[in-house]
């Protein structure tokens, strides 16, 4: 029990960076221009740290054209590495982990079993304890 939970702090651990590292909150940086059509419109460039910056998104008097979200481009991503990485692998490591310790631990039995066996049909009524007076 304590060596499954020891892998799956590990393997939260491990993740840490990469949560840590690809943030996806964008930062919108908006920028006064001309649009083609003359009227002054509002360019805004979204950067976010999992991917290059985004398209520009054109606002013109408060509507918005060429919309495109930096933040849903790149959330399968996330949400799948963070997956990954907080559950199919820890899972993984713990199923292995498991079977091995159990395969070991009946391996184990069986060599014990057979040793006492071999020990106590060889050993002569004298030397066993219990029998002696």
């Amino acid at each position: 029990m304590v060596v499954s939970l020891c892998i799956w702090v590990a393997a939260f651990l491990l993740s840490i960076p990469c949560l840590l590292f690809y943030e996806i909150t964008p930062v919108v940086i908006p920028e006064q221009m001309t649009s083609e059509f003359g009227y002054p419109a509002t360019v805004v460039y979204q950067y976010c740290a999992f991917n290059p910056p985004c398209s520009p998104q054109f606002t013109l008097n408060g509507s918005e054209l060429n919309y495109r979200d930096c933040k849903a481009k790149y959330n399968l991503a996330i949400n799948m590495l963070i997956t990954i990485f907080l559950y199919v692998v820890p899972s993984l490591s713990l199923f292995s982990f498991n079977y091995m310790l159990t395969n070991y631990l009946k391996k184990s039995e069986r060599r014990n079993l057979a040793v006492r066996k071999t020990t106590t049909s060889f050993r002569k009524d004298s030397e066993c304890p219990s029998r002696s007076s």
